[in-house]
């Protein structure tokens, strides 16, 4: 109940909430091995539409927590649609 959320989940649930749309993949991050198959379309979507970014180092980290300031970019892109 109280688990911490992902990076990888909260670009999977941006994206399944939009509709799973496709989206071009940009540059590789340097993590980029380390992403769950579930979750590489949605990180290039974040990705390509600004909605996430990578952290220093050019990583993603996408099983890193997810922070306060990510989780409420999930809220408020859901409440914009």
């Amino acid at each position: 109940v109280h688990d911490p959320v992902t990076r990888e989940q909260i670009a999977t649930i941006l994206w399944r909430y939009d509709g799973s749309p496709e989206a071009e993949s940009g540059g590789d991050f340097a993590d980029e091995n380390t992403i769950s198959s579930f979750a590489v379309d949605a990180v290039d979507w974040v990705r390509a539409n600004g909605i996430m970014n990578g952290k220093g180092g050019n990583v993603f980290d996408p099983r890193g927590n997810a922070t306060r300031a990510e989780v409420a970019t999930s809220i408020f892109y859901r409440t914009r649609s």
